[in-house]
């Protein structure tokens, strides 16, 4: 089996393209003729488009009208395989097929929707599309909204029609972009996407593609943790969240972990100065507390090398405690410094690891050190380290390319201090 997409956003008119698929192959007659046609129109057409849904929480939309709206009958081959667990609209309205409640009044277009799912599957929907400039109303405050363009737009330009009244939008995973503080982090809006959005007045929403001034140079725009993963753990999305953004002097590098009763409910990775987190709330599905609870105050640490520490910061906007879409804006007042008790090695990560792994480790005073990798009969293969260095924490790494499968171990040398770990490398 194989999929043909042909996409013709932008690239030719309104036509309708006849032509001949070639399809060569070591079967009989070593060629198939498969007729192709394209039809490009602005106008809207009876059509399909089909959802990816993930295990856990989702935040979709379709851009057409669907040709049957209750969402029962939209979603009855899902409570038959029993993995639909959920579905909600922005107002509230949820539909719980293991209780055969459901109020949703029906799937529109202009709405995203969020749904929860025991494991992944996809959704096919039927109806009427709508052109990507058709206008959304929204209403002053919260709202879950639909995405109408075919193709992804970076958000702050898709977005720059209603700036002036844009509060925040968020995606299905927490990320954001609030005009307010120059700051976004939600990269390209996509098609099949929803968007939860806070506006200040009642508006109308015409997503823009191509407008140069609408472009803005000014803002901090960051790549999602969801996209590009920092050293601390990403938290599986639970349906609601609040925006932490903290700010800070450039030189303050590393990861910010956000806990809430000793668990971590947040995380994201300093860049420039700036870094946006989703504080993910407890999951009302799940049975288990799995994230941060109303009125609950949390903690905000860097993790640099190796290590938590606890940060000093001034609060410029919002509260340092969890509420459902709240927003709260922090500035890190200064990068922490600790001097260790102890020489040790603190840590080696990834342990097991494939081709390269970091080795953390810590001088209460000014030392000559060396670190040096052994095999299991005690051969040296290299020496990572031989210098001296100032009372801190270090790092220093393995690039094990050239290095084959098995257990090595790592001696630390300072003063009369002598340490080994052990290592595992996989390849």
């Amino acid at each position: 089996d194989f999929v043909l997409t042909l996409d013709a956003t932008g690239l030719l008119p309104d036509n309708t393209f006849e032509g001949i698929l070639v399809f060569h192959h070591n079967g009989i007659g070593g060629r198939t003729e498969i007729a192709v046609r394209l039809e490009v129109t602005g106008e809207e057409i009876h059509t399909t488009r089909t959802l990816d849904l993930l295990r856990d929480w989702n935040t979709v939309s379709v851009n057409l009208q669907p040709d049957e709206e209750d969402v029962e009958v939209l979603m009855v081959d899902l409570v038959e395989q029993d993995i639909l667990v959920m579905m909600k609209d922005g107002a509230g309205h949820f539909y719980r097929p293991d209780y055969d409640f459901n109020n949703i009044p029906g799937w529109s277009v202009e709405q995203g929707y969020q749904i929860k799912m025991r494991d992944a599957a996809q959704l096919t929907l039927e109806g009427w599309s709508v052109a990507a400039d058709e206008p959304i109303r929204l209403e002053e405050g919260w709202q879950l909204i639909s995405y109408y363009p075919r193709s992804p737009i970076e958000s702050t330009l898709a977005l720059s029609g209603i700036e002036d009244h844009l509060i925040i939008c968020k995606d299905g995973f927490g990320n954001f972009y609030i005009p307010a503080w120059d700051y976004c982090n939600m990269g390209n809006m996509c098609e099949g996407q929803g968007y939860q959005i806070n506006v200040d007045a009642d508006v109308e929403l015409i997503y823009v593609s191509e407008r140069e001034d609408a472009y803005r140079d000014d803002i901090r725009r960051q790549t999602s943790v969801y996209t590009e993963p920092g050293l601390l753990p990403v938290h599986t999305p639970t349906g609601m969240n609040m925006s932490l953004l903290a700010l800070t002097d450039p030189s303050l590098t590393g990861d910010i972990g956000v806990y809430a009763s000793g668990k971590l409910v947040g995380s994201g990775v300093l860049q420039d100065g700036y870094c946006g987190i989703a504080v993910w709330g407890d999951d009302p599905v799940t049975d288990e507390i799995d994230g941060a609870v109303q009125d609950e105050t949390f903690d905000v640490k860097l993790f640099s090398n190796a290590e938590l520490y606890k940060l000093d910061f001034e609060i410029l906007s919002g509260e340092l405690i969890y509420t459902i879409d709240g927003i709260t804006v922090i500035r890190l007042l200064e990068s922490p410094v600790e001097i260790p008790d102890e020489f040790a090695i603190t840590s080696i990560y990834p342990n097991p690891f494939n081709a390269k792994t970091n080795i953390y480790y810590s001088l209460p005073v000014q030392s000559n050190v060396l670190i040096q990798i052994f095999d299991v009969n005690g051969r040296l293969v290299t020496s990572l380290f031989d210098g001296k260095r100032i009372a801190g924490r270090y790092s220093t790494v393995w690039h094990s390319q050239s290095t084959s499968t098995g257990i090595y171990f790592v001696q630390m040398k300072a003063r009369d201090f002598n340490t080994v770990r052990k290592i595992i490398l996989v390849k």
